[in-house]
């Protein structure tokens, strides 16, 4: 089962990489959860979204809040339902310019071989402050 659902995990992550979101919501239950787990004040891509609509809303907030120019998961572990990705990202915050690479884990569960709950965890004190900063000065063109 382990390897299993780590193919399932593995699949969506590469889809995602494709930019071919449906692939991803298309290997999610439809009562599937997803989100980054922090609160919703503090930067729109932050909060749980519920079911097949509630994922297309949750990477519409993700991409809208910001660029993303790599996007790397480092390592995948399966264990009994569930599958942890760990890795790293370069993202651009597009209300202020402010650019970063950071860390992040996800933990996956999944149900009859498809996700069912996936959670992100970043450092959302650092994705916060850089959604509110001021807006980076571009250099002026001569």
């Amino acid at each position: 089962m382990s390897n299993a659902n780590l193919k399932v995990v593995q699949d969506a992550y590469a889809a995602f990489g494709r930019g071919d979101i449906p692939a991803v919501i298309a290997n999610m239950t439809e009562d599937a959860t997803i989100g980054i787990v922090g609160r919703a004040q503090d930067a729109p891509l932050f909060g749980i979204h519920k079911g097949h609509a509630g994922a297309a809303e949750f990477f519409k907030q993700l991409m809208d809040a910001h660029e993303i120019s790599m996007f790397e998961p480092l390592r995948f572990l399966a264990a009994e339902d569930m599958v942890f990705v760990w890795g790293h990202y370069t993202w651009t915050m597009r209300k202020s310019g402010v650019s970063k690479t950071s860390e992040w884990l996800h933990a996956i569960s999944l149900k009859n071989g498809k996700m069912a709950t996936w959670r992100g965890h970043n450092d959302t004190a650092m994705l916060a402050e850089a959604y509110h900063a001021a807006p980076a000065k571009r250099a002026a063109s001569s």
